[in-house]
């Protein structure tokens, strides 16, 4: 029988919260895709970009970053569900612009993920 991995108090501590985050996003959906998880931290992150620039960050094509960010918004394709945690703005400088930022509902959760570290 193979040994388990021995873990240091802190790691285990490092995990357990990684868990706890994880079920902040499963409380929305159990079935949250972790591409959706990724692009929501990333506008936490960094609000106010355009869908170009998410998809940049991220790796992804425009379309399917279009498709992760009208979900999270109130905007999804017919099969998919709304989650309502972000908000697309006109820029009225520039028409082609449409920073993203989060929702009210969008702002609870990242404050709840940041619970779920310790902070």
């Amino acid at each position: 029988m193979k040994k388990p991995l021995e873990w240091t108090k802190e790691e285990r501590s490092a995990l357990e919260r990684v868990i706890r985050t994880l079920d902040e996003f499963e409380a929305l959906s159990d079935q949250f895709p972790v591409s959706y998880m990724k692009m929501f931290l990333e506008i936490a992150v960094r609000p106010g970009l355009g869908p170009t620039d998410y998809a940049q960050r991220l790796n992804k094509i425009k379309g399917p970053a279009s498709r992760i960010i009208n979900s999270l918004g109130s905007h999804p394709r017919r099969t998919e569900k709304s989650y309502e945690l972000i908000d697309k703005y006109d820029d009225p400088h520039d028409q082609r612009k449409t920073p993203i930022y989060l929702t009210a509902k969008g702002e609870a959760l990242a404050k709840k993920l940041l619970r779920a570290q310790g902070l």
